[in-house]
């Protein structure tokens, strides 16, 4: 599975700012924009919009600079541990381009689902579950409720083995 892009920009959103009419479904990575937002702010003539352009794009700079952080402080503290950094993870994508959740809480998160998936086969026990309970769709608050009792579980059976 290829590496996930966590310096892109939609390109609605670049045009709902800049109006750099580029297609509104495709993410651009801001390293290659950045320069076509500066052409944009440098050709407009009114001193407070062009001051109100600036700060966007200074938001924006912010923005690929604090996912930059995140991914980098979470890939050092999951090889600290052995962990594999996964960008395809919805919790690492949540983490690294929004902020959501805390570094340690994620690196927990990462260590769980690492163990999950590498020795308690949770693939086959989250499929045997839905047939179980004749539902196949769940929020992802209740695969991860399912995840943490499984996990719970499993280390109860470490700490105290049957």
């Amino acid at each position: 599975m290829p590496e996930i892009d966590f310096y892109t920009v939609k390109g609605v959103n670049l045009n709902r700012y800049f109006k750099l009419e580029l297609d509104d479904d495709t993410y651009y990575r801001w390293e290659n924009v950045v320069g076509k937002v500066s052409d944009f702010i440098d050709t407009e003539e009114d001193n407070e919009k062009k001051a109100e352009l600036e700060e966007k794009k200074r938001s924006f700079d912010d923005v690929m600079k604090w996912r930059g952080e995140r991914e980098k402080y979470l890939r050092v503290k999951l090889e600290q541990i052995g962990v594999p950094f996964r960008a395809h993870s919805y919790k690492v994508r949540h983490y690294v381009m929004f902020g959501r959740g805390l570094l340690n809480h994620m690196v927990r998160e990462m260590v769980k689902m690492h163990y999950l998936f590498e020795k308690c086969d949770i693939r086959r026990k989250w499929e045997e579950y839905k047939v179980a309970r004749g539902k196949q769709i769940y929020t992802f608050e209740e695969k991860d409720r399912f995840y943490e009792r499984e996990y719970r579980d499993s280390m109860m059976n470490v700490i105290r083995p049957q």
